[in-house]
């Protein structure tokens, strides 16, 4: 049963207790309800006697119910023969380090989202830059057949004096020209198909 043999004017500062108030009293009175019923308290005390020391960090209960941050040191106390006497505890109230930790960590991510969000509007900037070249360049390659097709069979319409010659090159430049056109399409097609995940390869 460990109880609280002395009390210093540090102690009283951070946890609140007048000497009179905390001296004889169990030390699981600065831990959190939960902390003491996992038997937290007992590997605290298990750890500093196996080892001479046992430091830790987390919550601990002042006097009037609140919690600070603290930073914790056990450390075992024996005579000259080994017997163990007892525990130095030191406590460091780290709540202004923890509390400052906090708003660093979400500066941090809000920095990190901010990133997310401009990095997203960057790259939603690129592919419109993108499909806009792409339209650019597939309008021309679409307008480019359709103009030799227009043309020859603007020839063709007007008749005239065209020889048979000439009929028959018209004819095969027009088929060329709407074979390539048809070839542009269905290129588009298989794109679309890829974009939206839709595209079957027989391997």
């Amino acid at each position: 049963n460990v109880t609280i043999a002395s009390w210093n004017i540090g102690a009283q500062r951070i946890k609140g207790y007048t000497a009179d108030e905390i001296i004889g009293r169990h030390f699981s009175v600065f831990y959190p309800k939960d902390v003491v019923d996992s038997g937290w308290l007992e590997h605290e005390l298990h750890e500093a006697a196996a080892k001479g020391r046992f430091v830790d960090t987390g919550w601990r209960v002042r006097k009037d119910g609140s919690k600070f941050w603290a930073k914790v040191t056990i450390t075992a106390m024996r005579d000259e023969s080994g017997t163990l006497l007892g525990y130095a505890k030191l406590t460091r109230d780290l709540t202004e380090h923890k509390r400052v930790e906090a708003i660093e960590m979400a500066n941090r991510e809000r920095e990190e989202i901010l990133d997310a969000e401009r990095n997203a509007r960057v790259n939603a900037q690129r592919a419109m830059r993108i499909k806009d070249e792409f339209l650019a360049t597939l309008s021309h390659e679409l307008r480019t057949p359709l103009s030799a097709i227009l043309g020859w069979t603007q020839v063709l319409l007007r008749g005239g004096n065209a020889s048979a010659v000439d009929q028959r090159h018209a004819v095969e430049v027009i088929d060329r020209n709407a074979r390539a056109q048809v070839q542009l399409i269905d290129d588009l097609l298989d794109l679309s198909r890829i974009m939206t995940g839709k595209l079957r390869l027989d391997l």
